[in-house]
């Protein structure tokens, strides 16, 4: 269960040195107040250290830690909100909301992360104090990925290494973002929108607002709030969203129109609609009626011509035999987007009004082959869908009725070359263009359906 500290304050750290491993399970503990009353206590936080040796890391992972309030003294170092410091330990799945307050190293989730990792969290808390500053951690000589920062950091008259997400960088980081506020006296230095100051470390895929934080040192990527809220940005450098697959298949984040990206296990997804995920979809046969609803699904924009279409259901068809199929969610009561992709996640098809507000597409389908039929609303909108699949009676080109266009075909084809209706050598099949005379028009559409269907 969750606990609640309030009322309860304490001058050092909760939990010393932790050298085991804390399964959270999603829980949180909340109002831990830390206050070292003036004294120069350090290593403060609900641990102390997360400690671990070579080859038996400690582990802190799944808990949440809202509204903490860490406050050392002037001379206190390596405070945060979850630890003061990890050595040889990981923290995973965790996030801080609160406040620390004290000297150097300091950071909204962990003060010092020295050779440890920080997977999948975040902070939101503020922080002030001297030198060492960032919205996540103050300082870091090992790995951060997937993580980010929203709270402001302050330092003093004179301070240095101040980050929206880390004070001060001596190795990697990897897909996270920062967007808070830095500020200090006029005689500081090295502070940044995302780090501080990195010595030789590296950065990747990394961003930071810069109408929000700053300023720019050249770590990480600056970016307008509204850029930052465009899934886009991360897609492209290879961030690992919900319902897409080319990044990945971990389902990290998730994001939703005019927002910032959030972690995926932020989102409460007891009650979604069936087939909110592309890695869970409903099955779809031709023929079949479906009939569901979009309202209060997530997922990411991944349409090449949708806009901001995040909300989606997900739907796997295998074509039974091979031929045209007509997609369609005419009928449905919201303005709808429609695509269909392949089993690698490569959009094939896509429309947004067809009939009306709402798609339709034709497939040209493989027998045996997946295909995915994502239904979205345009600019996010959700409702009640009405999905069927129609197979039509016939391949385009597939003039010998063998299920694939091929030389065969081509062949049937080039026999009725310029005839026009009445000659010995027309054929009414080949005339796909549908002018009465076989020529250009029809050979660029037989060139269009080239090789569709199943090859015998």
């Amino acid at each position: 269960c969750d606990v609640d500290l309030a009322g309860r304050q304490y001058a050092t750290a909760v939990i010393g040195c932790f050298s085991g491993i804390f399964d959270g399970d999603g829980h949180v503990i909340r109002n831990l107040t830390i206050d070292t009353m003036g004294a120069d206590n350090s290593h403060l936080g609900l641990f102390g250290m997360i400690s671990g040796n070579p080859g038996i890391g400690a582990e802190v992972k799944n808990l949440g830690i809202e509204n903490a309030t860490i406050t050392g003294g002037d001379s206190s170092c390596n405070l945060g909100g979850l630890c003061g410091g990890t050595m040889m330990g990981s923290i995973a799945n965790c996030y801080s909301t609160g406040s620390v307050t004290g000297d150097d190293r300091l950071g909204g989730l962990c003060g010092d992360n020295s050779f440890g990792t920080i997977t999948n969290c975040y902070a939101t808390g503020s922080v002030n104090g001297g030198n060492d500053l960032g919205g996540l951690c103050g300082s870091n000589s090992n790995i951060i990925t997937n993580c980010y920062a929203t709270g402001s950091v302050t330092g003093g008259a004179v301070s240095c290494n101040l980050g929206g997400l880390c004070g001060g960088n001596s190795n990697t980081i990897t897909n996270c973002y920062a967007t808070g506020s830095i500020t200090s006296g006029e005689w500081s230095w090295a502070l940044g929108g995302l780090c501080g100051y990195n010595w030789d470390g590296t950065v990747n895929n990394c961003f930071w607002d810069v109408e929000t934080g700053g300023p720019d040192n050249g770590v990480g990527t600056g970016k307008t709030t509204l850029e930052m809220c465009n899934v886009n940005i991360y897609l492209n450098a290879g961030w690992d969203f919900i319902d897409e697959i080319p990044n990945g298949t971990e389902d990290v984040w998730v994001i939703s129109p005019g927002q910032y990206p959030q972690l995926v296990y932020q989102y409460d997804m007891t009650g979604q609609p069936a087939g909110d995920f592309f890695a869970q979809p409903l099955e779809a046969i031709s023929d079949v009626i479906y009939t569901g609803t979009s309202v209060g699904a997530v997922g990411t924009d991944i349409t090449v011509y949708g806009y901001n279409d995040y909300a989606d259901i997900w739907y796997r068809f295998v074509a039974e035999t091979a031929g045209d199929y007509e997609v369609s969610l005419c009928g449905s009561d919201f303005d709808t987007t429609l695509a269909v992709f392949d089993e690698s996640q490569i959009e094939i098809v896509f429309n947004d009004d067809y009939c009306g507000y709402q798609s339709q597409v034709t497939l040209k389908a493989r027998t045996g082959r997946e295909y995915y039929i994502r239904i979205s609303g345009y600019d996010n909108e959700q409702g009640n869908y009405i999905l069927f699949v129609d197979r039509l009676d016939h391949i385009t080109a597939d003039f010998n009725d063998s299920g694939y266009v091929d030389l065969l075909d081509f062949a049937i084809f080039s026999a009725t070359w310029l005839a026009v209706p009445g000659d010995t050598h027309w054929n009414g099949d080949c005339n796909l263009y549908g002018d009465s005379v076989i020529d250009i028009p029809d050979l660029a559409i037989l060139a269009e359906n080239w090789l569709a269907g199943t090859a015998p």
